[in-house]
């Protein structure tokens, strides 16, 4: 089936910044879609792959443009999203090499959260990494692997303590972090038993220890 892609721009044929979330969007949700005609065995194996098999699974990139293209849709910011997701900062990526600005607007971005979602999920072969855990690795690699500024978005967005992560405080209780406080990335709001306590009103307390990333969704239940 054939699609049409002008349904992404307003009726007055402008570009809005709306239109470009929408296709950054849509070029994060298929730009894995080329893994459709990588086999199974080897998106799902449980081990180290072999030189042959990576050779083989860095191939999906242009399986997506392909499939992106057959499939009608036109937009080269969408395609360039998945062609380019696992190019690189420094050059070291896969499959042109591209470095810096050479890589498209939407490839940068999608770099980050393709790295982020795989490094936080459960993989045949490895368990999820916590947020903390991933963005501690994303800023051991900006500049290297990934833009400087969109790092810094990333880190903003999700803030230094992701929800989740159980902490102690200096009066020696201890709590779960449910959200961030965009006016201080350091000043996170805490669940502590039944209470919720917003480090940036509450002056006298402050983080001191991180003891371990739990998933909300499993202190909730």
């Amino acid at each position: 089936m054939k699609c049409n892609d002008s349904w992404l721009f307003n009726r007055s044929g402008r570009r809005t910044y709306r239109d470009e979330l929408t296709e950054l969007a849509l070029s994060g949700l298929l730009h894995d879609i080329g893994k459709v005609k990588i086999p199974l065995e080897i998106l799902n194996a449980p081990r180290k792959l072999s030189s042959e098999e990576f050779e083989l699974i860095k191939n999906h990139v242009l399986y997506a443009k392909e499939l992106l293209e057959n499939s009608g849709i036109t937009n080269k910011k969408i395609i360039d999203g998945a062609l380019e997701h696992h190019e690189r900062y420094d050059g070291s990526g896969y499959i042109f090499k591209k470095k810096g600005n050479e890589i498209s607007y939407y490839g940068r971005v999608l770099a980050l959260a393709d790295v982020y979602d795989a490094l936080t999920s459960k993989r045949s072969y490895k368990d999820p990494w916590t947020p903390y855990k991933t963005l501690s690795y994303i800023l051991a690699h900006v500049n290297k692997h990934f833009d400087p500024v969109f790092t810094q978005n990333l880190v903003n967005s999700l803030g230094l303590f992701p929800p989740g992560m159980k902490v102690m405080l200096n009066d020696g209780s201890e709590g779960i972090i449910i959200a961030t406080n965009r006016a201080n990335k350091m000043k996170p709001i805490i669940k502590i038993n039944d209470y919720i306590v917003d480090l940036l009103e509450e002056k006298n307390l402050r983080i001191t220890k991180i003891v371990a990333y739990e998933y909300i969704e499993e202190q909730t239940t």
